[in-house]
């Protein structure tokens, strides 16, 4: 008799329509945050990769001209995304016991986090070098490289270093 009187719920255990819906759009709202947060993380990374790269070849640029002698960008392994190397007199890249030839002025050693060049379906081949003369001028003609984050080929960025030596940036929709 005693049950009754306690507001009609006799034993009844579980969450009312109301709080389901509150909860589940506490839920979508923190989920929409996340996913754009993330989105952001992605562009940061490319971004930063990209900024590391144009300083790195106008680095090799001023070096050029200040010191009269051809500098290169060398790509470790190939590849811009796996660290870089600046050497003076050493146009080709030549490797001489294991090691680059010529004056080493920087070294960058460890890959970019989350990036990579952009390989497939891309318009553009990234060199693997980039040489500047002593007037500063890009040695071959301009050049391209690509920049894409890792797992998500949609953002990136693009690199032209045209004949002068001059680079830009701009955004790239990879495919």
């Amino acid at each position: 008799m005693m049950q009754g009187l306690l507001c009609g719920r006799s034993g009844a255990r579980g969450f009312t329509l109301l709080e389901m819906m509150v909860t589940s759009i506490i839920v979508v709202i923190l989920a929409a945050m996340a996913i754009t947060s993330w989105d952001m993380i992605q562009r940061n990374r490319i971004v930063s990769g990209t900024g590391e790269v144009a300083s790195a070849l106008g680095l090799a640029r001023s070096e050029a001209i200040l010191r009269q002698l051809p500098v290169a960008l060398c790509a470790e392994n190939g590849e811009l995304t796996d660290g870089w190397r600046i050497v003076v007199n050493n146009p080709d890249c030549a490797v001489a016991g294991g090691a680059l030839s010529g004056d080493v002025l920087f070294a960058r050693e460890e890959p970019l986090k989350s990036v990579s060049l952009c390989t497939t379906g891309c318009s553009v081949v990234t060199p693997d070098k980039f040489v500047f003369g002593p007037l500063g001028n890009l040695v071959g003609g301009p050049a391209t490289a690509v920049l894409c984050v890792a797992g998500n080929m949609k953002v990136g960025r693009e690199i032209v270093v045209n004949v002068a030596g001059l680079v830009k940036t701009s955004s790239y929709d990879c495919p």
